[in-house]
């Protein structure tokens, strides 16, 4: 019956949004958004910035969905305009711009026409945990909308061959659907200048010493999209300090980075919360270290060649739960289950080991994250704009 009612829902709010269609796509005109205007950041802004400096964009117009004026404040290309969530002009923005950009695709609610390009970067790579068709429990989004909003995506950017094999299934697209592009957002892993001056950035930023060693944690949500049941740490940050101090000799800061899901705060006694901070590829560039449990920042991390450590203390249950396309064990990564083993695995790290499993591991899975996908994208938009 639920799914009756869903579907009756989606159909009835299309048939209402074809209304808009009085108003005419505009060639010129291009929409970003990341995380539903939630945040200026991700392969969205990657691309935009790109096509800000490019001469072949310079008549176009462009609009991001932002909800916070604060966040708006960080573009101030005259070209932009902006729209929040869910209102008339988010719609109107939405089913009147030539080509829509972005990092969780368009919601099927909304009818888009023929004419229009609709490139999903999607906001992650790899092959973890399990999302859409391919959730194990009730928890993933109504499929039926993942079907209509699948039938909707031009493009679906792809980080490696493994990523366009498993997510053929979730989304529903056939592979030819998917651009081999690799992700716009990754491209900075691969200027290590860039990644330098955004270190010094961070590190400016919360007022760190430049000879720390920055251990970023950053762990994905828990239950259904749109919520995170994670409301503590397991383990004991201090003498995870310790643990890295002994092992790399310098004076170890931790900043903890929730899900954009998670709301409030999480006890973090021996940590810096860096949860706000507007952008999460500015962290991992400025990280020596990553801990993360399932999300796909594992997959951006694994390009710097840095040390991860997977601290998954919930494996079975998050197993049950949702699932993996891949073993745990196979990721880019030091898996850990307990707080004993997580210190050990620090303490054991050896570099060289390290960089040839990682190394490996990003041939096996087919990479095509090479520091020239945003260039790649830029010129799809070109392409068809």
């Amino acid at each position: 019956m639920k799914g009756w009612i869903r579907f009756f829902r989606v159909w009835l709010t299309r048939a209402a949004m074809r209304l808009l269609w009085i108003f005419p796509v505009r060639k010129k005109q291009i929409f970003f958004s990341a995380y539903e205007g939630k945040q200026f950041a991700c392969n969205p802004r990657a691309v935009f910035e790109a096509l800000c400096a490019d001469p072949a964009f310079a008549e176009y117009s462009f609009v991001w969905e932002l909800n916070d004026p604060e966040k708006r404040r960080l573009i101030s290309d005259a070209r932009v305009s902006f729209v929040e969530h869910n209102s008339f002009a988010y719609f109107r923005a939405v089913l009147t711009s030539r080509v829509l950009l972005t990092n969780s695709g368009v919601t099927a609610r909304l009818p888009l026409r023929k004419s229009q390009i609709n490139i999903n970067t999607w906001h992650g790579g790899g092959a973890y945990k399990r999302v859409g068709y391919a959730v194990k429990s009730d928890l993933s989004s109504d499929l039926y909308e993942l079907t209509v909003a699948g039938r909707q995506t031009t493009w679906f950017l792809s980080s490696s061959g493994i990523f366009t094999d498993v997510m053929t299934e979730s989304v529903q697209l056939p592979p030819e659907r998917f651009a081999p592009t690799g992700m716009p957002r990754n491209d900075v892993f691969f200027r290590p200048e860039k990644c330098r001056v955004l270190r010094e950035k961070v590190l400016a930023f919360y007022g760190l010493e430049p000879d720390c060693f920055l251990a970023l944690y950053a762990p994905t949500y828990r239950g259904a999209v749109g919520e995170d049941r994670l409301d503590g740490l397991s383990f004991d940050v201090v003498r995870f300090r310790a643990a890295l101090e002994a092992k790399f000799g310098k004076k170890a800061v931790v900043l903890l980075r929730m899900h954009y899901f998670h709301a409030g705060a999480v006890a973090s006694e021996g940590a810096l919360s860096a949860s706000d901070y507007p952008d999460m590829q500015e962290l991992l560039a400025a990280a020596d270290l990553l801990m993360t449990d399932y999300s796909s920042s594992m997959w951006d991390f694994a390009l710097t060649g840095k040390p991860c450590l997977l601290y998954a203390p919930d494996l079975g249950d998050y197993d049950t739960e949702r699932g993996f396309y891949t073993n745990p064990e196979t990721w880019p990564g030091l898996l850990c289950q307990t707080e004993a083993e997580l210190l050990e695995k620090i303490a054991c790290y050896d570099e060289p080991t390290y960089r040839e499993k990682i190394r490996t591991y990003l041939v096996d899975c087919r990479s095509f994250d090479d520091g020239r996908a945003t260039e790649r994208v830029a010129a799809l938009c070109r392409e068809k704009a």
